[in-house]
């Protein structure tokens, strides 16, 4: 057993969960903590990982579902199986395609309501299609996914979600990017997100981001939100030696 996140993708979202490879502060709106098709929170598992000339693939078996990762100590833990595929075009420039599937319900879930079936028997399921290109100083970044959730006592959840980003390289020190993003729900409504940030690296073991963030809502009591933020990035290096 290792711990590993499981992805609906295999292109760059790794990258996202690292803040100091994450170009922007924020990550795309399909991805979070809780209650998201995706948590950016890891799961136990397997993984078996295969390449041949410019195709890649792997395929996960994980305790539980990237929709609501379970500790190994947590009740209603079911098998999940996720996969993906990418074939590189040229260099710098890849197509692949992902997918994940399987029970995500726990008990004490927000949205597990009186009634509900056994979660063992409403499997989830991910889709996704990424794109990736980078040239000179240029990288631009895309992903669409739609989600399914399915339940018994409630409308079953079906979600739809894309993203584009894009960074530009100007100096060895600094750069410039920016991230367009919605999500379309039959139960969340719609909502759009657009974040643009600038970076700074004072030296390979630091870097800053100001960034600003605007997110629009179609259903809500706040249904514009926007944030300025500043973030701090940096690592600890050192060694020990004993004579």
């Amino acid at each position: 057993m290792r711990r590993f996140r499981v992805l609906p993708q295999w292109r760059f979202l790794s990258n996202q969960y690292d803040d100091s490879e994450n170009p922007l502060v924020d990550l795309p709106m399909e991805y979070g903590y809780c209650y998201t098709p995706v948590s950016n929170l890891s799961v136990a598992g397997a993984q078996i990982d295969a390449t041949r000339g410019k195709w890649d693939g792997r395929l996960q078996f994980a305790n539980s579902s990237p929709a609501n990762p379970r500790s190994l100590f947590q009740h209603d833990q079911y098998g999940n199986w996720a996969g993906g595929a990418g074939y590189t075009i040229h260099q710098g420039f890849r197509i692949g395609v992902s997918a994940y599937y399987g029970p995500y319900l726990d008990r004490q879930y927000a949205y597990f309501f009186p009634g509900e079936t056994n979660p063992s028997t409403l499997p989830a399921q991910g889709l996704g299609l990424d794109v990736s290109w980078a040239r000179g100083h240029w990288i631009v970044q895309g992903e669409l996914q739609h989600f399914v959730l399915p339940y018994k006592a409630i409308p079953t959840f079906r979600e739809q979600a894309g993203h584009v980003e894009l960074k530009r390289t100007l100096s060895p020190r600094w750069y410039i990017a920016t991230r367009d993003g919605y999500t379309s729900g039959n139960e969340s409504g719609q909502a759009q997100c657009l974040e643009t940030a600038a970076a700074f690296r004072p030296n390979r073991f630091q870097l800053i981001k100001f960034d600003y963030e605007y997110e629009h809502y179609s259903i809500g009591a706040y249904r514009n939100e926007n944030t300025l933020a500043i973030q701090y990035v940096t690592s600890l290096h050192f060694s020990a030696a004993k004579d």
